[in-house]
């Protein structure tokens, strides 16, 4: 028998006695597929990614660094260089399989220094000059309210009390980097 589909086969036999019996059996046909697999991505650097398969039905992803389940469709990656997964599918019976890869790119985080904390006397201003990457596109300063002189990566202010300034730096990428 060589069925192209799912199929039910019955056989019925007598015995010499006139006793009779039947057995049925079920035929299930595993047939080959192909694994697709979302399309490649970055990331930031430290930052998660999801990554998944479909069109098997059981999945081993390699290699396992920065990957939180290797044997799921879909898998959460943080890898922390740019890493290629390859994915090989296989269906419940062993019958077949398929492999396929997924180009996870890490992104380079940008640097950010706040420069060191100031003591400044009550009324007076002063500068806060943050030193970043060559890379960062956007310096924005929090919080706010004091701030009177805003230059790219320089704040000038005049606090009313003790405030702690936080610098957030990103870059073309969309990853940032934070400092106090």
């Amino acid at each position: 028998v060589s069925p192209v589909a799912d199929a039910i086969y019955s056989v019925t036999g007598t015995s010499a006695e006139g006793c009779i019996g039947e057995k049925t059996i079920s035929v299930k046909v595993k047939k080959p597929f192909s694994v697709k697999v979302s399309n490649n991505v970055s990331v930031c650097a430290g930052k998660v990614v999801a990554i998944y398969a479909d069109g098997a039905e059981q999945y081993q992803w390699s290699p396992s660094e920065g990957l939180s389940n290797i044997s799921a469709a879909s898998t959460a990656a943080s890898p922390s260089v740019s890493t290629i997964y390859k994915v090989i599918g296989t269906d419940n019976a062993g019958c077949f399989s398929d492999t396929a890869l997924v180009n996870v790119s890490v992104l380079p985080s940008p640097t950010v220094n706040a420069g060191t904390d100031k003591i400044i006397d009550a009324g007076t201003t002063v500068d806060l000059i943050a030193a970043v990457s060559t890379d960062v596109i956007q310096v924005n300063w929090t919080p706010t309210g004091s701030i009177f002189r805003n230059d790219p990566n320089a704040i000038t202010v005049n606090p009313v009390s003790t405030t702690e300034y936080t610098v957030t730096a990103l870059n073309s990428a969309g990853c940032s980097a934070v400092d106090k």
